[in-house]
């Protein structure tokens, strides 16, 4: 949300102090049943060297107003902030069993192909994939390159039909 430009912000002030969004032909849209989640990185690297304690939150918010990435007026409008820790080499794994895992499923209930893995590849992309500042979404890359990409690029060569079964071996992934 840093990123977004200044009149959006404005926006979001009008939301979440009225619960109410007017356009600029003066179309009404409803927010107040409205949960509303908005992410940062903002304060990634304010966290990276600061020491856990009691005062984190506040010294993070001191920090992004003194640093007028946020306005006072706007992190006041959200009921909480909630900090989360850089994902680890063992969250990164995880959620990368998760996303391939996702990947082996669809392919299995759409076209009827089961897709097997050789021990170590989910490894081998979260070792080319794994970055600490910019978490998941680095992962989710990694994965298209190392397993979506090997996947389409098979199923292209070859007549893989339903039934079939296509074997991912460490080897097969690009600069393996």
């Amino acid at each position: 949300i840093e990123k977004a430009h200044p009149k959006v912000i404005t926006v979001f002030l009008q939301v979440l102090d009225e619960g109410m969004l007017i356009d600029s032909v003066g179309n009404k849209t409803d927010f107040r049943h409205t949960i509303i989640i908005a992410t940062s990185n903002a304060g990634a690297l304010f966290l990276r060297s600061a020491t856990v304690g009691d005062s984190l939150k506040k010294e993070l918010i001191d920090a992004l107003i003194a640093e007028k990435v946020f306005s006072p007026e706007f992190l006041n409008r959200f009921d909480e902030i909630v900090l989360y820790k850089s994902l680890s080499l063992e969250g990164a794994t995880r959620v990368s069993r998760n996303m391939i895992e996702s990947i082996v499923a669809e392919l299995r209930t759409k076209r009827g192909v089961t897709v097997t893995l050789e021990e170590g590849v989910v490894e081998a992309v979260v070792r080319r994939g794994y970055s600490r500042e910019f978490g998941a979404r680095e992962m989710r890359r990694a994965i298209v390159e190392f397993i979506e990409n090997v996947l389409a690029e098979y199923m292209l060569k070859h007549d893989v039909k339903r039934g079939d079964t296509i074997h991912i071996r460490v080897q097969d992934l690009p600069g393996a």
